[in-house]
């Protein structure tokens, strides 16, 4: 063998293994392109799937504060019998209840109660953990009533016959409102004097919680 016949034959396997190498990085990167797209994917999806479900929570909640009900109250209302509620859940928390003050904290929800009747429930219900304040006021809408407190923001929405409160952390600014602290549910006010007496009431229950 000829040295020029050589130079082609060493030519040639150069030009194969750099033929090979490209096709080979090309290959690689295909690879890892299509792996990525799906994780950016799978993070939109679950974000997506977030929205809905927490859009889909406050829905329910304005659904049953027209009952006069909270998402964890179950068939008990503003208007039910504290005597009913102890009958079918047993006796409240100890520490934390009184003859006008049913709390179950493992069911996240107190009712408050004049001559054993049911006036207004607070729920603090593990669904509302991470739902914003922006996303309260793009499913409902503005609220009839907004004010804020020393330890959160609170608006007020009229549903039929009742109120809906919600009462909204404040953010790391201690500015502006941020995720739900948690609602309460209570009939509309039959008067001013009524309605003061009430937001008074409210406003200590969610300071003191």
């Amino acid at each position: 063998m000829n040295e020029k016949t050589q130079l082609r034959i060493g030519g040639f396997i150069v030009q194969r293994i750099t033929k090979i190498v490209i096709a080979a990085t090309l290959m690689v990167g295909a690879a890892i392109t299509n792996l990525s797209t799906p994780t950016y994917a799978s993070l939109d999806s679950k974000n997506v799937q977030a929205q809905q479900d927490h859009r889909r929570i406050i829905e329910k909640t304005e659904q049953l504060a027209r009952q006069g009900k909270t998402i964890n109250s179950e068939n008990f209302a503003v208007g039910s019998k504290g005597e009913d509620i102890q009958n079918k859940w047993g006796k409240p928390d100890s520490n934390n209840s009184s003859e006008e003050a049913y709390t179950y904290s493992k069911r996240n929800i107190e009712f408050f109660l004049s001559k054993g009747i049911v006036t207004h429930i607070v729920s603090y219900d593990t669904n509302y953990k991470n739902i914003t304040y922006n996303e309260v006021i793009k499913t409902l809408g503005e609220p009839a009533k907004e004010t804020r407190g020393e330890d959160g923001v609170y608006a007020t929405y009229e549903c039929g016959k009742k109120l809906l409160m919600f009462s909204f952390y404040y953010d790391k600014s201690g500015k502006n409102p941020d995720t739900i602290k948690q609602i309460v549910v209570l009939d509309q006010y039959k008067n001013l004097q009524e309605e003061k007496q009430y937001h008074n009431t409210i406003l200590e229950l969610f300071d003191l919680q």
